[in-house]
Parts: structure tokens; C-alpha cells; sequence
């Protein structure tokens, strides 16, 4: 038995080859779902649209309840000892012949999550448990279950719960919510720009789109365009939010460059520098910018806040080569700049001198983002390498390679304790950067939401690290 998400419907198997479902306010049938195995598990999608079950062929399929379509998702899996779908679309399947195995929205093959043979499994939206023959109780994160952009995820954010992860694609500039079971467009495909133009606020609550020569802002959560910023001066090559919301500097022009830095309080312009800038990178107050000016190699700051005050602030002029991404502290005293050799440099932006040298790199930066808390930074080279460093003491806390296609964009978890990968497959990873934080929390779960389906977790939690450890 099973009910619907919003708990309006209850699907029932009432013989060996047929599942009913029926109204739960009226009781009366609404469908009937033939060529199903009985007493084979089964489960409602979170749209509730569909239901998946095993048909007489022993096939896991899917029965659309309102066009009666069945598709065919997993061909003979063997015999089915659970099957549950979490909250995002991911539906996760325990298989006497397979082991636990998962798949996020019928994107490429079901990924092998256990070989196991499982007597039983159950899911929540964070955990997977299952047990085995051997009486042993299996927990995994669904943290690192990756999800699935429909194009390549080139920006990426998570929204100030934690829990809702957003991707831009180039699916026409599509927004996606990985929380939710279906995504949605957010920007037309028609005449949207490539997606690594597009930026996500801070706060992500609004996702900007550049186009010739205007800048439109989405809001993120009801997908409507909030303002347009006008009078740009041709092509935008550069956009960079602060961290406090309110302003935004833009690079714009071919023949007549500049920086423009707006007050989106107001909607309006409030400096204006004649300079060709690129790594464009504002501030977390808005006051000043960094960049790189024309052909020089040297990184240089500028006033973004006055309208009559056109001098350079300072330079950071290195040895180590071309820079290639840079990223503010969020207490706009340092700026990390990551270089085409692979070094990354953290800077003093108030006395323009040099803290430390961070090597650990054989590949030019392509991204370098430090923790919303500020605690540490993640870097991510061209051979798709992302390590994490300490940023009080400068020492390297972590290493995440070997991926299975080549990063696109990272994004932190507002809260610091994860991070998210995109990747060229389409596939999003979430990885836990606190792993003791990761191991309690799974403990809890445990001995709470699995309370009366599993035997009581072992007193020690320590030996569920392996799940969680950044490999």
C-alpha cells in the first residue's frame, strides 16, 4: 500500500497482477494499474503522477496516472526487496540480484550504491538504510547521490536553507531546483545568452541574465523578471555581485569599455570608470572592485562607490603569472587570486601586500570561492582537482579528484558545511566538508526516523565515516 505525497489517493495491490487506486475522501476507484507483480514493492513519484512497480516481466516501470503511459525504467532487476523515491525525484531500489542501486529523474544508468543482498530498505530525503543477510544495518548520505541538470550546470547555487540546490544550464538558460521533481525554465530558450554569463545573488534570490546591451534579473523563486538595468555601453563581458546585496558592478563595451556599478536599492548607476576590466570582482560592501585592466597582468583596486573618484586605489603586482579567477573574503580584507600555474596568492587589500602562497595545483584555476563563514577556501583547477584550505593557517584540509567528468561550477552551502560540483555529465555532487557534523547528524537519524523499521544503531557511530569521508 501506498499513499499519494499529498495524501489524497491510496494505491493498493488487491491481487497478484493488479494495483487500484483509490480516492481517500470518497473511496471509490479512480485507476487500475494491470500486469504488475504482487507483492513486489512500489511507489508514487513526488509529483504523485506517477506510480513504479514491477510488471509480470519482471521490468521496474512506471505508470503515469493520467495518461495511462507506462515506461519502462530498469529492465529485470531481479527481486525487489524495496523501492522508494526521495523528495528531489531520485528513486533508490534494493534488488537481491543488483544490490542498492539509485537514479536521479531517469538520467543515464542507475548508479550502484551497494552490492549488497538487502532483506529491507527504507529512505528519507538525507538517508538511505538498508539491511543485509549478514544482520548488518547499512546508512548512506543522499547528499553525494548526484543530481541531474538537463544541460551542462555552468551556475550553481544553494538557496539559504541548504536544502533547495539550484542550477542554471544550457538548456536555454534553464533554473532547476533539485528539491523539486520537475525543473522549469526560468529564462525562455529563445535569445538567451550562453549560461556561464549568468550569475546568482548572493543571497539567491535573483539570478541575473546579460544581454547586448541590457541586464535583466530574475527572481528566482516565482520566475518572473524583477528589473531591467538599461544603458550599457554594447556587449556585457563581467558582472559581480557584493556580498551585501545591494550593488552590482558590470564591464561592458568594446569600443568605449567601463565599470559600472549599480545600486539595485534604487535601480540606479551610482560610479562610472573608463577602463577595459576583466576578472571583474566586487567587493562584499560594494566600495571597491578588483580587476584586471587591459593587457597588464597585474591586479589592480578601484573605487566602485563614487562618482568622482577615477584613480586606481592599489595594485597587487606578482611574480607568479596571468591571473585567472579571483574571490573576496567575506570581510573584504583579502582577495585570493588563483593564477594560470596552478598557485593561488591571498592578498591584504588594505595595505596591497601579499599573506600567503597556497600551492597544491599542477593546472591552471578555472574557480576559487571561499566559504560563506569564511573559514576556508575551495579551489578548482582545469584538470577538475578541487582543494579545500584553511584559511587562518594556510594549510590544505582537503582533496576531491578523480571525478567522473570535468567540474563546471561549484557553489558553498550557506551554512559552510557543504559543497556542490557540476559537472559535464549534467550530474550535480554535494560533498560534505564536516564530516563529524555529517556522522552525528546520520546517528540521530538513525535512532529517530528509523526507529521502528531497523534495529537500534550501534552505540559508537564512528564506523558510518567511511560514507562520508571527501574522497
Amino acid at each position: 500500500m501506498a499513499f499519494s505525497p499529498d495524501g489524497s489517493m491510496v494505491a493498493a495491490s488487491v491481487d497478484n497482477t493488479t494495483i487500484v487506486v483509490r480516492d481517500t475522501n470518497t473511496g471509490r476507484a479512480v485507476t487500475t494499474l494491470a500486469n504488475v507483480q504482487g507483492g513486489a514493492p512500489f511507489a508514487y513519484d513526488p509529483t504523485g503522477r506517477t506510480i513504479t512497480a514491477v510488471d509480470r516481466q519482471g521490468n521496474l516501470v512506471a505508470h503515469d496516472l493520467t495518461t495511462h503511459a507506462v515506461t519502462t525504467l530498469v529492465r529485470a532487476p531481479g527481486q525487489m526487496e524495496g523501492l522508494a523515491y526521495l523528495p528531489d525525484g531520485t528513486l533508490v531500489y534494493a534488488s537481491v540480484d543488483h544490490g542498492i542501486r539509485y537514479s536521479h529523474r531517469g538520467r543515464g544508468e542507475p548508479v550502484q550504491l551497494s552490492t549488497i543482498t538487502p532483506l529491507g530498505m527504507v529512505a528519507t530525503r538525507e538517508t538511505v538504510v538498508a539491511a543485509d543477510t549478514k544482520n548488518n544495518i547499512l546508512i548512506w548520505s543522499t547528499s553525494k547521490f548526484p543530481r541531474y541538470a538537463s544541460g551542462d550546470p555552468l551556475a550553481l547555487a544553494i538557496d539559504t536553507t541548504g536544502d533547495s540546490l539550484f542550477a542554471s544550464t544550457d538548456e536555454g538558460a534553464q533554473l532547476e531546483r533539485f528539491d523539486q521533481p520537475d525543473p522549469h525554465a526560468l529564462i525562455p530558450a529563445n535569445g538567451a545568452k550562453a549560461p556561464n554569463e549568468l550569475t546568482f545573488s548572493p543571497d539567491y534570490r535573483f539570478l541575473v541574465h546579460p544581454q547586448d546591451d541590457t541586464l535583466d534579473l530574475y527572481d528566482v523563486a516565482t520566475g518572473k523578471r524583477a528589473a531591467t538595468l538599461n544603458e550599457f555601453n554594447g556587449p556585457i563581458t563581467g558582472v559581480s555581485f557584493a556580498r551585501n546585496h545591494r550593488y552590482l558592478a558590470v564591464a561592458d563595451g568594446r569600443e568605449d569599455p567601463r565599470v559600472v556599478t549599480w545600486d539595485l536599492d534604487k535601480h540606479r548607476a551610482i560610479s562610472e570608470l573608463p577602463i577595459q576590466a576583466s576578472l571583474l570582482t566586487l567587493a562584499p560592501d560594494g566600495q571597491h572592485f578588483a580587476a584586471l585592466v587591459g593587457p597588464d597582468p597585474a591586479v589592480t583596486i578601484w573605487n566602485a562607490a563614487s562618482i568622482w573618484d577615477k584613480e586606481r586605489a592599489g595594485e597587487l603586482r606578482s611574480k607568479t603569472g596571468e591571473p585567472t579567477v579571483m574571490s573576496y573574503h567575506p570581510d573584504g580584507h583579502t582577495l585570493a587570486v588563483g593564477h594560470q600555474n596552478g598557485t593561488v596568492e591571498l592578498w591584504d587589500t588594505t595595505n596591497y601586500q601579499r599573506t600567503a602562497v597556497l600551492r597544491g595545483h599542477t593546472a591552471a584555476l578555472s574557480d576559487i570561492q571561499f566559504s560563506p563563514d569564511g573559514s576556508t577556501l575551495a579551489t578548482v583547477d582545469q584538470e577538475s582537482t578541487i582543494l579545500l584550505w584553511d584559511t587562518t593557517n594556510h594549510t590544505q584540509l582537503a582533496r576531491i579528484d578523480n571525478l567522473p567528468a570535468h567540474v563546471t561550477s561549484i557553489a558553498w552551502r550557506p551554512d559552510s558545511h557543504a559543497i556542490a560540483t557540476g559537472l559535464t555529465t549534467g550530474a550535480v555532487l554535494t560533498w560534505p566538508t564536516d564530516t563529524t557534523d555529517a556522522i552525528a547528524h546520520l546517528c540521530h537519524t538513525l535512532q529517530t526516523d528509523f526507529a521502528n523499521y531497523a534495529a537500534p544503531p550501534p552505540p559508537n557511530c564512528a564506523s558510518l565515516e567511511a560514507h562520508h569521508t571527501i574522497r
